[in-house]
Order: structure tokens, then sequence, then C-alpha cells
């Protein structure tokens, strides 16, 4: 056993003489220049600059695209969401028999017969204008005969006369459940002879 640790020695003996002669000759060949090695270590720079500002805006420009995408296909949702929520609620109508009246001439004895319906809120406020009816057709007559029938020739005096047979309508209606209920009046019939 001796002997094999003796054969061992030396090999390691060897080994640390070795190791400085060869430190000792690694510094002269270092101060003569650059070994292959060394040369070939600075030539493995990352990606150049270019390649990378162009990966960056390849990426952006894809974002946007998918973002784009993703906005486009949820708008039309959208706007059929935003139509649906302004679709307006269908009104009550209360048709009220016609009205035949004398006009307020003053040359000659004229009347007019008008038919229309009342345009309200609710079905609440529709039977409470039942309830109301009379004094309804009474403030509705008095603006009926206060009219004279060139004031009912064009468009603007018909809107005026509508206009009027809302506020009368819910003048009637004050203090009741069916207060300001009365939105618009839409004539079907008005003759005037």
């Amino acid at each position: 056993m001796a002997e094999n640790k003796q054969a061992s020695a030396p090999p390691a003996g060897a080994a640390k003489g070795a190791a400085p002669a060869a430190a000792k000759g690694a510094a002269p060949a270092a101060a003569k220049g650059p070994t292959p090695a060394a040369v070939q270590a600075p030539a493995k720079k990352g990606p150049p600059k270019k390649l990378i500002i162009l990966a960056a805006a390849a990426l952006v420009l894809a974002a946007g695209g998918a973002a784009a995408f993703v906005y486009m296909k949820r708008a039309p949702a959208a706007a059929g969401t935003q139509k649906k929520a302004e679709t307006r609620k269908l009104p009550n109508f209360v048709d009220l028999e016609p009205f035949t009246v004398n006009l307020a001439e003053k040359e000659q004895d004229r009347y007019m017969q008008i038919k229309f319906s009342l345009e309200v809120d609710s079905g609440e406020a529709e039977n409470t204008i039942k309830e109301m009816m009379p004094a309804m057709r009474s403030e509705i007559l008095l603006v009926l005969g206060a009219r004279e029938s060139s004031a009912l020739a064009n468009r603007e005096g018909k809107e005026a006369l509508a206009k009027d047979i809302v506020d009368a309508a819910n003048k009637s209606l004050d203090h009741t459940a069916a207060e300001h209920s009365v939105k618009a009046v839409r004539i079907t019939q008005l003759i005037i002879q």
C-alpha cells in the first residue's frame, strides 16, 4: 500500500510544480497579445439595438391591432343595447267622444266638429280621466268655443289648439292622482262648417 501512495504522490507533486510553471508561462503570453479565445468573446454581443427596436414596435402594433379588433367587436353590441335603452315606452291613449261647438265668429255662424285622443302617462291616469270626464269636457269646450275658423286654417293654428286642449285637460285634473298626466292631444278628425 505504501507503494500506491508513493506512486500517486509524484504526479500530484508534478502537478503542483507544473501549476506554477504554467502560471509563470501564462503571464508572458498574455503580455504578448490576446489569445484567439479572447478575440471571440467580445464578438458575442446581444442582438443589435435596431432589431430590438423593430421587435418592440411590432409588439406594440400587434397589441394595438388586437385592442382595435376587440373594441370593434364590442361597439355594435353596445350600440344595440343603447337602441334598446332608447326605445320609447308606448303611451296610453284615451279616446274622447267627438265635440261639436259653435266657433267665435262675428260675421256668420260657424261650427266645428273635432275628435281627438289624449296621450297619457299610465293606465292609472286613464282611470282617473274617465272619472273626471265631465269636468274635463267642460274645460275643453270652453277652449274650443273661443276659436275662430281663420285661426284653425293652418298647421300652426291646429298645433296651438292641441296645446290649449292639453292645458285645459290638465287643469281639470289638478289635485288628483293624474295631475299633469296628459302629455299630448292627437287630433283624429276636424271639420269646420
